[in-house]
């Protein structure tokens, strides 16, 4: 019996019964087809993307309560649940179907290249990024072991760093990584000089798995590292730092080198810290900024004088003299090879306003205002162009920042030139980026890591040794 024969057969068994003074139903229509929206879909593995079927009966008009069976003609592409939500598994196109009452809708899916991430932090030659799945990757330079394993030299494509641990958190340094797992322990690994690992010694370090740091018991937020020192926020803000102790940079009071993380002094409870080339910053929860360490550059935010210096005063947090409260600060970090001398700067948004401003070192416009340029100052200058940022970072003599909008613009030395706030990669938007030593890396509001500039070792992660000027996708690690 056909399916409209079976559909005429129970219309009449309900006529009959409405003689005899039951209720009665009207005939379901019969399924014509199935519209899929969208008619086409194109993501990247592990991203999802949920179609919509919808059954029609030969007019076009709707039919309800029919159930719709999902399936996919290569697994190996994509799966799709029995809600039409599509999953990415890998590269290449495939049909999605859906079927009702055997009538069939269709709609091809493309798998492209790509990289889903929560995260990313971007190293001096080197980046690291946490997945989906809270898997923390590296790529690039691995000259001291920092992209976590043993492969020789460098890595052109993510490599996983730890089978065992999940990251809520990953820094990349210049030679030497941390990152908060998911049991909020901070873990480090690579180049140990100065003990900047924080493993309570300094003997090097060979490829080994990421190791916590000497300090059992304490549940961390946030890490934050760079080429000699590196510091975290514990759970109650209480700030710590580890490894060289130059200029008084770890806040230690003193400048003795530790090689297990030791006290901030001064009370602070800190919501971030930030760590530079030669010195260190920190918000409080109030938004209220505090630097310490090197000051030759004015990069502290306040004015270090000889009585300044006889107390120790760079040796703990001080507070930057504005009044200003911010939302992101961003310590310059070592620079890249565009660096024509070494000079420290600052730079940091208004919290509310998303205004930008910078102090320190400004020799070659690092405060985004070429016409402010050859000289240093402790006060913090509004950056030029009346954008509204969400977050900055700063390296060498360069900072870059996204705006409210997820636009990226970067100032200071560019392409060996010092230049104004201008447009990075105008095409994309981005939800946050970072800079290395030549180049860089962001995430877009997709979710896909990207990354642009130099790749002599590979740290743009797109599978070869390509420079690329604009950016481009981060290969999946599979």
């Amino acid at each position: 019996m056909t399916r409209r024969a079976r559909r005429t057969v129970l219309a009449g068994v309900v006529a009959l019964g409405a003689g005899c003074g039951d209720s009665s139903l009207p005939a379901a229509p019969d399924v014509f087809s199935i519209e899929l929206t969208p008619t086409a879909a194109v993501l990247v593995v592990d991203e999802t993307v949920t179609l919509q079927a919808v059954a029609l009966d030969g007019t076009g008009a709707a039919v309800t309560g029919v159930p719709i069976v999902w399936s996919s003609s290569d697994t190996t592409v994509f799966t799709v649940d029995a809600g039409g939500t599509i999953t990415g598994r890998g590269r290449g196109t495939a049909v999605a179907t859906a079927r009702s009452e055997g009538v069939v809708g269709s709609a091809p899916v493309t798998v492209e290249e790509g990289w889903m991430v929560r995260s990313l932090s971007v190293g001096f030659e080197y980046a690291c990024a946490i997945d989906l799945t809270r898997r923390a990757y590296c790529w690039g330079r691995n000259s001291s072991w920092q992209i976590g394993n043993d492969l020789s030299g460098l890595s052109d494509r993510p490599h996983l760093v730890s089978a065992d641990l999940r990251f809520l958190e990953i820094a990349a340094g210049a030679s030497h990584t941390c990152g908060i797992t998911t049991d909020s322990v901070a873990v480090c690994w690579g180049d140990n000089s100065s003990g900047r690992l924080g493993l309570g010694t300094a003997a090097p370090r060979t490829p080994t798995p990421p190791t916590p740091v000497a300090a059992a018991g304490i549940k961390f937020a946030h890490v934050t590292v760079d080429r000699e020192h590196t510091c975290a926020v514990p759970g109650d803000g209480a700030g710590m730092c580890w490894g060289y102790n130059g200029d008084g940079r770890l806040g230690t009071g003193t400048t003795t080198t530790t090689m297990e993380p030791a006290g901030v002094v001064g009370g602070f409870a800190f919501d971030t810290i930030a760590v530079g080339r030669d010195f260190t910053c920190g918000l409080d929860r109030e938004g209220r900024a505090s630097c310490w360490g090197g000051y030759g550059d004015d990069q502290l935010g306040f004015a270090v004088d000889s009585t300044c210096l006889a107390t120790g005063c760079n040796r703990q947090p001080q507070a930057v003299s504005s009044g200003l409260r911010f939302s992101s600060i961003a310590p310059t970090r070592t620079g890249g090879t565009e660096l024509v001398g070494p000079q420290s700067h600052a730079c940091a948004v208004e919290l509310g306003t998303g205004q930008a401003y910078c102090w320190g070192g400004n020799d070659y416009g690092q405060f985004g205002n070429l016409f402010d340029a050859g000289w240093t100052t402790p006060q913090p200058v509004a950056v030029g162009g009346g954008l509204r940022f969400s977050r900055l970072v700063s390296r060498g003599l360069q900072t870059c920042g996204v705006t409210v909008d997820g636009e990226a613009y970067c100032w200071g030395v560019i392409g060996g030139v010092a230049r104004p706030p201008e447009p990075v990669a105008p095409q994309e938007r981005f939800l946050t980026l970072d800079l290395g030593a030549d180049f860089g890396c962001g995430i877009t509001p997709r979710g896909l890591a990207m990354c642009w500039g130099n790749n002599q070792y590979g740290q743009l992660g797109r599978g070869s040794r390509a420079d690329s000027p604009e950016p481009v996708r981060v290969v999946h690690p599979r």
